[in-house]
This record gives structure tokens, sequence and C-alpha cells, in this order.
């Protein structure tokens, strides 16, 4: 595992989704944000696992998996700000970022919405025999769809190659899971239909790359889907760039305290590397999202005769 790579990935979502918070406020950005921030973690590890052997479909929480598995800034700032060159030619802004050539399908902000797409991407790459590992992100919330169920029992009887990774805030916009679930645990469940169950509540990249790897060789091995239910924190609102307040309300029932997966990279990183080499990567990257505004800034928006090119209507 490249600690300095994996590092770089979490960094830069961070950082990006800082520079959104700084500059939102000018309200050159008028797509709605669902911000990432304290669950880069798992897309982190899973990016730095698979690299080009993943096919990621996300959800409308979707900067740290895109930024993640593409690292492409400056289509992400270009389709923030609504610019022709971003990664839907500035229609899809937050929610529906895409980027075929690096591996990133979409991103839906219909909740499970990406369930069902993910059994056909998984199963036309079990057809097309190219090993490819089909990822795709949800957050707990989505337990609730029958998207979920149906998708579960399809890849299991198909035996696909899917990773599911169950990105677990605790939340549905503002309410706990505890009022939302009926059953006991998502592990009983995952592993009635027979498909590996790994867990993880450190919000460490590190430990979750070691899972990844172990969900990765299951996959290849077996040829059957693994699923990665991730404990994480989501540090600012359901959608905005304010702080979470439902952690506060319901610490007693949600006792968990995370710690910060770039904090612990960070330190993990700096066992093996000097300083003065981490701060000069990180003011490269710092650099680059400068650079990405500033693109997007100068690009052109879209024209009004082009507002129809690409819609299917009747």
């Amino acid at each position: 595992m490249n600690i300095l790579s994996l590092y770089k990935r979490i960094y830069l979502s961070r950082q990006a989704e800082k520079k959104i918070i700084e500059l939102y406020p000018e309200n050159e950005m008028k797509t709605p944000m669902h911000m990432s921030m304290g669950q880069e973690a798992a897309p982190a590890a899973i990016a730095e696992s698979l690299g080009v052997d993943a096919q990621v479909i996300s959800t409308y929480r979707s900067h740290a998996p895109f930024l993640a598995h593409t690292k492409n800034l400056n289509k992400f700032f270009c389709e923030l700000y609504g610019k022709t060159n971003g990664t839907a030619r500035g229609r899809s802004g937050s929610m529906h970022l895409a980027d075929m050539d690096a591996g990133y399908v979409c991103s839906t902000a219909i909740v499970g919405g990406g369930l069902p797409l993910s059994l056909g991407v998984a199963y036309a790459a079990k057809f097309k025999k190219t090993n490819k590992i089909t990822v795709v992100y949800f957050g707990d919330g989505a337990v609730e769809q029958g998207s979920f169920w149906e998708s579960l029992n399809v890849s299991s009887v198909m035996e696909l190659p899917i990773l599911y990774v169950c990105e677990d805030n605790n939340y549905a916009v503002s309410t706990p899971k505890e009022r939302r679930h009926g059953f006991k645990t998502l592990k009983s469940i995952v592993e009635e239909f027979g498909i590996r169950y790994l867990y993880d509540d450190t919000n460490d990249s590190l430990a979750i790359h070691s899972l990844v790897e172990e969900a990765k060789k299951f996959i290849k091995e077996k040829s059957k889907p693994a699923f990665m239910h991730i404990k994480c924190h989501r540090m600012l609102e359901h959608v905005g760039i304010k702080i979470n307040t439902d952690y506060e309300w319901d610490k007693q029932a949600n006792p968990w305290v995370p710690i910060d997966s770039l904090v612990t990279c960070r330190e993990a990183l700096l066992h093996v590397a000097a300083l003065n080499d981490v701060q000069e990567v990180e003011q490269m990257i710092d650099e680059e999202i400068i650079q990405a505004v500033a693109l997007a800034k100068l690009s052109d928006l879209p024209l009004l005769d082009d507002l129809l090119k690409g819609v299917y209507y009747v």
C-alpha cells in the first residue's frame, strides 16, 4: 500500500470541499451541495486498492468518491460552476457527477438508485470477462429501499462481481437508524444472501484498505459479491456547508466518536516521510485546487440553444 497516494486522495477531497465552503456564498455555484467531509476514508482506500479495476456508482454525496477515484479537479469544479467543460457540460451539478473514461460510471440523487444500476454494470463486466469490480456506494438510509433487497438477491443468485459500500453515518437526513430499521443487524441480512460481510468502525483509511484487499480477493476468487459496512461521520449538514448539528442532539443514542481519517493517515505518513515532503505535497494539491477554480470561473456557460440537446422528450 502506498500511504502517500492514499493520503493525497483524502487531502484532495477535504481541501476541495473546504474551497467550496469558502466560495459557495459567492452564489456562482448554483448546485446544492451534499458534502462528503468526514467520509473520505472509504473512497480513498477503495480507489487506492482497486485502481483502474473499479467501475464506480455513487450517491448524491459524490465529492469524495469522485475525487478519490478520478482526481479530476478541473472537471469537478467546472461542473459545480455549471460550465461546458464540466463532467456533464454544466447540466448535472454536484449530485450527478460522472467520468466514464476514469471508470466513474455515475452518481445518482435517487436514494438507493445506484444499486440496481450496479447489477447491469457488473453483469456486463462478467459477460465480457473484463475482470472489473463494480463498486456501488450508498448510505444507511438506502437499506430501507426495495432496490437494496432486490439487488442483494440478484447479485447473489447471478454471482456478480460487486463491492457494496454502505457508508453508515447513522442518519437519513436527520433521522437516526434506530428509528428507521426494524431488523437487528445488517450483517445478518447480508450473510443470509451468501454475501461476504466486512465491517469497519475505525474511520481509518489504512484499516479500511486492508478490508478492501480482503473483499477484492474474495470477489475475484469466488466470483461473488462482497459487502463493506463502513461506520462514518458526516461532519456537515445533510445538504449545505454548515456544521452538522444532528450528532449534538443525539449524542446519547449515538455515543460513537469518530477519529478524523485525514489526521490518522497524515500521522501514518509522517512515520515514513519527512514533514517538509508532506507539506510540499499538500501545497501542490492546494495550488491545483486554486487553478481548477480559476479555470471554472473563466470557462463558458452553456448556450441557451443547447438546452434541449441530449435530452429525451416526446
